[in-house]
């Protein structure tokens, strides 16, 4: 998470999103180990810990951006250095997800959603989510802050592998 920030920080927005759709992933594999479909991980856990930040209303019972939307974007994302996610596969309501950037941190949410029919034919609609990019990532932090208190022995071991299992930093520092 502190990459993440710094790499925003430092203006390396495209790394701080890498970041940011890879988390999930990590905190769903210690959330369900058992469950073999990463999709469903990652899902799972984006939508208890970060969707909730996406709701309309704290009334709302849906989430205007949720799992399997940021699961799409990630995979388009991380995969094929895309933002357009597919809406024909049924995984997703937008064609589009894209991030904004402002000056200053907002508490009011800057997310946009934007429709667009370019013609009579309904099935030709077009549908695009715009998020503020330092919110995203504060929600992203935020959920994983508190998976971690649901979780404190997360980081301990991997559940799948056992706690005998050796885990390797993958990146060794030798700088003074």
């Amino acid at each position: 998470m502190k990459d993440m920030l710094a790499a925003f920080d430092a203006d390396a927005f495209l790394s701080a999103l890498s970041l940011a759709l890879t988390l999930p992933d990590i905190c769903g594999a210690r959330m369900c180990p058992h469950e073999k479909s990463s999709s469903k991980r990652y899902e799972t856990w984006f939508d208890q810990y970060v969707a909730p930040s996406y709701r309309n209303s704290p009334e709302a019972h849906g989430c205007y951006f949720n799992g399997r939307d940021c699961y799409q974007l990630r995979c388009v994302f991380l995969h094929e250095g895309s933002n357009a996610l597919h809406p024909k596969k049924k995984k997703s309501i937008y064609h589009i997800a894209q991030f904004r950037i402002f000056e200053k941190s907002s508490e009011i949410a800057v997310d946009h959603i934007g429709r667009q029919w370019p013609s009579d034919d309904p099935e030709a609609t077009f549908a695009q989510v715009d998020l503020d990019l330092r919110r995203f990532l504060h929600s992203i932090e935020s959920g994983v802050e508190r998976f971690l208190e649901d979780y404190p022995d997360a980081n301990k071991y991997c559940p799948v592998r056992g706690p005998e299992a050796v885990h390797y930093s993958p990146i060794l520092d030798f700088r003074s």
